[in-house]
C-alpha cells in the first residue's frame, strides 16, 4: 500500500467534509459496519470449523464492501478514513529531518507545505481543524 498521508482529527464531521459527504454519513458507515460484524459474530457462533467461518467471513467481507462501495457517500468516507490522501511523495522537500515511513506534522506552515505538495483540497477545512498530519 505504500505510505499514505491523513489528517489527524478523528472528528467525523471534519472528516465529513474533508470526503465531501453529508452530514451522517459516518453514521451510516458505523451502522453498516456493525451489521457486519453482528453476522459475522453470528456465523462464528453457528460454524463447526475454522474453514467453514473464512468461508462466510469472506462472503460477509465481500458483501460489506460491495454496500459500502455502492453508496457514493460511505465509499468516499471509507476511502478517506482508509487510505487517506493517497501516497506521500517525498516530504523531505520540505524537512530534511521527516522519516518517510512514518511521522506527523502540526505545524501550520509546514502542514500547509505538505498539503499542497499532496494536493489535498480541503473543502474549506481548517489546518487547526484538522490538528495536522501524519503518515504511515
Amino acid at each position: 500500500m505504500g505510505t499514505r498521508l491523513y489528517p489527524n482529527t478523528n472528528d467525523p464531521r471534519v472528516l465529513e467534509r474533508l470526503a465531501g459527504v453529508p452530514k451522517g454519513t459516518h453514521e451510516k458507515l458505523a451502522a453498516i459496519r456493525e451489521k457486519y460484524a453482528e453476522l459475522a459474530r453470528g456465523a462464528q457462533a453457528n460454524c463447526t470449523t475454522a474453514e467453514e467461518f473464512a468461508r462466510v467471513e469472506y462472503d460477509l467481507d465481500s458483501k460489506e464492501f460491495d454496500e459500502i462501495s455502492a453508496d457514493p457517500n460511505t465509499d468516499a468516507y471509507d476511502s478517506l478514513v482508509t487510505f487517506g490522501w493517497g501516497r506521500i511523495p517525498n516530504f523531505r522537500l520540505i524537512d530534511r529531518n521527516y522519516d518517510l515511513v512514518v511521522g506527523s506534522e502540526s505545524q501550520p506552515d509546514k502542514v500547509e507545505a505538505i498539503l499542497k505538495l499532496q494536493r489535498v483540497d480541503l473543502n474549506d477545512v481548517t489546518i487547526a481543524e484538522i490538528g495536522g498530519v501524519h503518515w504511515g
